[in-house]
């Protein structure tokens, strides 16, 4: 029997999944965009250090494998590294 070594989820490996699309440097907008990608960020690695009981890395990836399959929309789309084949 063939058995595959689980590898833990960590807050870099979300981070990886989305790419910006971001507003021209040196507007107001695009400083706003940086912060929530910096808020997004510390609150992933929050999950990640057991911070933020009940919500957990796995959870979070849960809503965006949810997501790839609804319509949404924001700052963030998914990477196309990302997309599960």
């Amino acid at each position: 029997m063939f058995v595959s070594e689980q590898i833990p989820l960590h807050a870099k490996h979300l981070c990886t999944l989305f790419d910006g699309d971001f507003s021209v440097q040196g507007r107001n907008r695009r400083d706003r965009e940086n912060m929530t990608i910096c808020f997004w960020r510390d609150w992933l690695i929050d999950i990640e250090e057991g911070e933020c009981s009940p919500v957990t890395l796995e959870k979070v990836f849960g809503v965006y494998i949810w997501s790839l399959n609804s319509a949404s929309t924001g700052i963030f789309t998914p990477s196309r590294n990302s997309v599960p084949s």
